[in-house]
């Protein structure tokens, strides 16, 4: 079995190669928390299961530490909350207007400019704040202004799609498309913990 404890789907040219159909959608047992980030970005073939955690804001509730557990098994919820399915919509409306070549400007930039911040994950972000952003502002100044204006672009893009969705309203059922939940599997679906320490 393969678990995946709220961690990211694959591109769409990813999920539809012979390889990864070749794994066996039935043998990935995916677990996210309730307000859940990371775990619903691109693409999840497979069945998932909405676990509860402690933690109140979303990106928070990636550490597993926080996911409650009822003796053996992870303590399951019905459906993920509103502020995941608003990201959820967000995030997927922008990606799908931009080609390759501007992602991967994008999350290349990002992901330099957190480093050099000092920042490998969430917790160096918040450790000392003023110092990583400074960091990252001198950095993100010094980069030249053609590539400065595309990211830019690129943030105003994700702002107002981020505007829009937010007064639409959330027109996808995350659950009950991309993300295939599959509530006879999942009431079957039971992790044990001891197979997993």
């Amino acid at each position: 079995m393969i678990y995946n404890f709220d961690g990211p789907g694959f591109n769409s040219k990813i999920v539809t190669k012979d390889d990864y159909n070749s794994l066996g959608i039935d043998k990935i047992i995916t677990l996210v928390p309730q307000s859940s980030i990371v775990g619903i970005l691109l693409q999840h073939e497979e069945p998932y299961s909405v676990v509860y955690s402690s933690k109140k804001t979303g990106i928070f509730q990636h550490y597993p530490m926080s996911w409650k557990v009822c003796q053996k098994s992870f303590k399951r919820i019905e459906e993920f909350k509103n502020s995941s399915l608003y990201f959820d919509e967000t995030i997927h409306t922008f990606l799908e207007q931009m080609n390759e070549d501007e992602l991967t400007l994008f999350v290349d930039t990002l992901f330099t400019t957190a480093q050099v911040g000092g920042a490998v994950n969430l917790k160096d972000l918040l450790k000392n704040p003023a110092k990583t952003i400074s960091a990252m502002r001198k950095f993100y100044n010094e980069i030249p202004i053609e590539i400065r204006k595309q990211i830019e672009t690129f943030i105003k893009a994700f702002i107002k799609i981020s505007i829009q969705v937010s007064t639409e309203g959330s027109k996808k059922q995350l659950g009950l498309n991309r993300h295939k939940k599959q509530d006879i599997k999942i009431k079957n679906l039971n992790v044990e913990l001891d197979g997993l320490i």
